[in-house]
């Protein structure tokens, strides 16, 4: 489980490698539902080599994503109407 704090979301984790997210990966942000959705994506970690393997989801209006150049992973508001089929 990756832990991110407010304090993250403003000075991202620098990674000197890269990072893969195995099955069953968890990520839990503090305090989530108090980010403004119009202020666009966050980068929360970034990488010098890039990041890999399926993302975990997030519960409400965020999701997470990889850089178009794929070292970095940031938080996103999600945009339209998601349907979740669990």
């Amino acid at each position: 489980m990756l832990k991110v704090s407010e304090d993250v979301l403003e000075n991202p984790i620098r990674v000197a490698g890269g990072i893969v997210f195995a099955s069953g990966a968890v990520v839990d942000i503090e305090n989530l539902e108090m980010f403004d959705r119009a202020q666009g994506g966050r980068t929360l970690i970034a990488t010098t080599h890039g990041i890999s393997g399926a993302l975990p989801d997030l519960d409400g209006a965020w999701r997470l994503r990889v850089s178009a150049d794929g070292k970095n992973l940031e938080l996103a508001p999600r945009r339209g109407t998601a349907i979740t089929f669990r």
